[in-house]
């Protein structure tokens, strides 16, 4: 939050609305909303729009800046594919789970 202090709005809306998503993440994943497992991907779904959203906001800024939410677009768009394809047994498909992994850390050593 301080970012708002500081007057930089967008990073005030970015900072506390991913902070929000890893608290909704923890309850979808450990059952503490009541969710079937099987409509995770509506949520990520909506978190890849907004992502995307963001991204747009980002075409005026730095390259490393527009990366990182390009990366994270992506990753949040193959964490909605691989959750689409979820087997009857609730496994996710492995080859689309292991591209979100890569993305993932790639997202994650760019952040740093």
């Amino acid at each position: 939050m301080w970012e708002r202090a500081i007057g930089n709005t967008f990073g005030a809306t970015v900072f506390s609305s991913y902070g929000g998503f890893w608290i909704c993440w923890a309850l979808i994943e450990t059952g503490g909303l009541g969710l079937i497992d099987g409509y995770a991907w509506y949520f990520l779904a909506g978190w890849f729009i907004f992502t995307t959203i963001c991204l747009f906001f980002t075409l005026k800024s730095t390259l490393a800046f527009f990366s990182l939410f390009f990366l994270l677009d992506i990753t949040f768009l193959l964490l909605t594919v691989a959750h689409l394809q979820q087997g009857t047994d609730s496994s996710l498909n492995a080859a689309v789970t292991k591209d979100v992994g890569i993305f993932g850390l790639i997202t994650a050593f760019i952040t740093w």
